[in-house]
This record gives structure tokens, C-alpha cells and sequence, in this order.
């Protein structure tokens, strides 16, 4: 993942990131964005809530 900035908060497994938001997985797949808001659902993997 690229992005100008991120916030990660620890105590809630979450992350906010901001700004020209690249997010790469294998060769295949590419998200792009402003705006991307990230937690752990329990039992699930890390899910995007937001991708702006």
C-alpha cells in the first residue's frame, strides 16, 4: 500500500490513509483512492470499510 499519509491505531487493529492511495495485490489487482478506512472484524481478514 502507497499513500501520502496513514494513521494506524494499534489499540483497535485499524488503519485511516489519505492521499493518493495506491493498494497493489499480486500482479493483477490495484485499488486507487483519496481516502481508505481499514479494521479487523473478528473471524474475518482485514476488510476495507471505505475506499473513497
Amino acid at each position: 500500500m502507497y499513500c501520502d499519509s496513514a494513521y494506524l491505531y494499534q489499540e483497535t487493529n485499524s488503519l485511516d490513509a489519505f492521499g493518493n492511495i495506491r493498494i497493489l495485490q499480486g500482479d493483477s489487482v490495484q485499488l486507487t483512492g483519496n481516502f481508505y478506512s481499514m479494521m479487523e472484524i473478528p473471524g474475518k481478514p482485514n476488510l476495507p470499510v471505505r475506499l473513497r
